[in-house]
């Protein structure tokens, strides 16, 4: 498994993605047109300069299984722990999931055929491949109800447990990254895999759940939207989209612009005002005074009081 994830990382460096897998498959995500992922194995159809012989398990022969992200940019490799009892995934690679919930790993306990699609999506049927049996497949490292293959090189794939079973079975484990704030920012990072629920960072530094549907973003005002301030805001203008510039002298205003036809939101921040108030006293009906560059004429009992701002 080491000379493959070196021939692998080798040429990402050359070419600036992984290699294809071979006779791979697509994992769909709620339709044709959403790719999440592309699974195959380490075969001789795999593009690289480091391995002329392609290794096979030596108990099985089976190519090990290998996946790779929509983009190319992340991958797993498959095997088995063949001296557990009972037999035991062994999954590598850098793949991080941002969608715990869609996609945990980049691998299910099934073979193609090559060139078809199978859908992973939850009460999604598309062209007979039912997302709600296949999310079931996950295979996870260290898990022992979906495996990439058996004594006899074919996948072993659960048939009892449900999807979150299988995300939270003992010994299986998975590797999430929350490296992204909103759903522009997966989209831009190119690891939006169609409408699901995504783990982001919020502005505080903790991680939250957020449903990203579809491929356009609506934008959206961000922390500093509707907060009188005594100087024109410097950050946090959109939690989604990108910001125009900063308009006004006191009282301000800027948009957050969508993107693929997504609408834009219109977001702006007070000055901050003070009220200044006082007295004259009781015998003072009438009088003025000067404040804040603006003269008060005080009540019949002395008082006056000014909503303002200071600059």
């Amino acid at each position: 498994m080491d000379r493959l994830k070196i021939a692998l990382k080798s040429e990402k460096q050359k070419t600036g993605a992984y290699p294809a897998p071979g006779d791979a498959f697509q994992l769909i995500n709620s339709g044709a047109a959403n790719v999440a992922a592309y699974q195959g194995f380490f075969n001789e159809k795999v593009a690289n300069n480091e391995i002329t012989k392609y290794p096979t398990d030596p108990e099985t022969g089976t190519h090990y299984p290998y996946s790779t992200t929509k983009n190319r940019q992340a991958f797993q490799l498959a095997t088995v722990v063949e001296d557990a009892d009972p037999w035991k995934a062994y999954v590598e690679g850098d793949y991080k999931s941002v969608a715990m919930n869609v996609l945990p790993s980049l691998m299910l306990a099934m073979n193609g055929p090559a060139g078809s699609q199978v859908e992973i999506a939850d009460g999604v049927v598309t062209a007979g491949s039912a997302g709600s049996d296949n999310r079931k497949k996950f295979i996870l490292h260290g898990g022992t109800a979906n495996l990439p293959y058996d004594a006899n090189g074919n996948p072993v794939a659960n048939s009892t447990l449900s999807f979150v079973e299988i995300l939270s079975a003992s010994g299986a484990t998975k590797t999430g990254s929350a490296r992204f704030r909103t759903c522009l920012e997966i989209k831009e990072g190119g690891a939006f895999i169609g409408s699901g629920e995504y783990q982001v960072l919020t502005e505080s530094g903790t991680v939250e759940n957020m449903l990203c549907t579809g491929t356009t973003f609506d934008g959206a005002c961000g922390s500093a939207n509707g907060v009188p301030a005594t100087s024109v805001p410097t950050s946090n203008f959109c939690s989604v989209g990108n910001a125009t510039a900063v308009s006004g002298t006191g009282g301000w205003t800027w948009d957050c612009v969508g993107s693929d036809g997504g609408s834009t939101a219109h977001c702006s921040a007070d000055l901050v005002s003070y009220v200044v108030s006082g007295s004259f006293g009781t015998n003072a009906s009438g009088a003025t005074v000067s404040v804040c560059g603006g003269s008060v004429i005080a009540d019949s009992f002395g008082n006056f009081s000014k909503n303002t701002v200071l600059y």
